[in-house]
């Protein structure tokens, strides 16, 4: 038997739609604050140690750094292998602490100790360095729209498993980093490609927009062959960042984590007229 539904019918599901679809509930969420803990992002090269100190922050915190006067009764070390040590200096221009008197060499191991009230430390080596092969700028077409990347490619450590991390500077300033790793690549050349901002985002040129690049800007690459301990501290910490989570640390009873490398580097200054693919 074929059944309709009657105006009736139809008011009634309608409204009791609209009942369901108004039910809301607030919930309140309850961020129940913790104690703090300390954070060392150490970074050794053969150019000197940099390492930067700070505490976690709750979700309702509004202050992300500490002052100098928050930082004055702290100390941080550095040893190598061969029984030499330095005490690195906090500049307050940049909120670091600086040193130069020990440089990363292939083949050796370091320590960093940062000292509070208790003492806290993390041990790296320094892996063998890449090779740069080539880097350009590069159109794909994706969808409907085109991005630009930024296409390089590094030689793999032959035989092993090699983990990476880039990082590019625009102008002096972050402009994008991450980790990757030789899985694909082995025994070859390990090719990245960085996705930096779409044809409607360079057309648009929003000053707000930090992808977005212009004729003139002076980009630097730096590569480095860091070690798997490292590298899995700063890849869970770029796939958590947007939830607030902490990666595990390399600092024993401190969050962070201590890179040591030999870079390889590569400076030009982007023009759109050099970008291939258009």
């Amino acid at each position: 038997m074929k059944r309709t539904l009657t105006y009736t019918s139809l008011t009634s599901i309608a409204i009791l739609v609209a009942m369901l679809s108004s039910c809301t509930h607030q919930i309140e969420i309850d961020y129940k604050s913790v104690e703090k803990q300390w954070v060392v992002e150490a970074n050794l090269s053969d150019e000197g140690t940099l390492v930067r100190v700070s505490k976690t922050v709750d979700m309702n915190d509004t202050v992300r750094q500490l002052t100098p006067e928050q930082l004055q009764d702290v100390q941080v070390s550095v040893y190598d292998d061969g029984g030499a040590s330095e005490t690195l200096l906090f500049d307050e221009k940049d909120g670091m602490f600086h040193g130069t008197a020990i440089k990363a060499a292939e083949g050796r191991t370091y320590r960093v100790v940062f000292t509070e009230e208790s003492e806290h430390s993390a041990t790296s080596n320094v892996m063998a360095a890449t090779e740069l092969v080539n880097a350009k700028w590069q159109w794909i077409k994706m969808f409907n729209s085109k991005l630009l990347l930024f296409k390089f490619s590094v030689k793999d450590i032959p035989n092993e498993s090699t983990f990476f991390r880039y990082r590019i500077y625009r102008n002096g300033e972050l402009y994008k980093w991450t980790v990757f790793r030789d899985k694909g690549y082995e025994n070859m050349n390990v090719v990245v490609n960085v996705v930096c901002m779409s044809e409607e985002q360079m057309k648009k040129d929003d000053p707000d927009d930090d992808d977005v690049l212009h004729d003139g800007d002076e980009i630097h690459l730096e590569v480095e062959t860091i070690n798997r301990r490292t590298y899995d501290y700063l890849h869970i910490l770029k796939s958590m960042s947007n939830s607030g989570a902490n990666p595990v640390s390399m600092f024993d009873g401190a969050l962070g984590y201590l890179a040591v490398y030999v870079p390889v580097k590569y400076d030009c200054v982007f023009q759109k007229s050099d970008i291939s693919g258009q």
